[in-house]
């Protein structure tokens, strides 16, 4: 089943019928480290530690993977099951647990 996908880039909008594995190395390819990361700093930087945090339309975890690898307890919330299921393989690949939700 493919998921449907928009994804902006700097002056332009891309939009595709990609399967949730396409989505995902698209998404990492507008999206730079770099940008995460400075996200995720702030995100940190608002928060106590330990805390729980509910990262809706987490899709694949670009948040939710870094939260948990800082010690935070994160609940994924995505309505693309498919989008749930790359986060899964990747968890486990990380040897991390989250719960999530469609």
């Amino acid at each position: 089943m493919k998921q449907r996908g928009t994804l902006e880039g700097r002056n332009e909008m891309i939009t595709h019928d990609l399967t949730a594995e396409e989505f995902d190395l698209v998404w990492n390819a507008v999206i730079n480290e770099q940008e995460t990361q400075k996200e995720i700093e702030f995100i940190v930087s608002q928060m106590r530690s330990p805390a729980s945090l509910l990262d809706l339309g987490c899709g694949t975890g670009r948040h939710t993977i870094p939260l948990l690898k800082q010690g935070y307890r994160v609940t994924g919330l995505d309505r693309g099951k498919e989008l749930l299921a790359v986060l899964e393989r990747k968890l486990k690949k990380e040897n991390l647990s989250a719960r999530l939700l469609c």
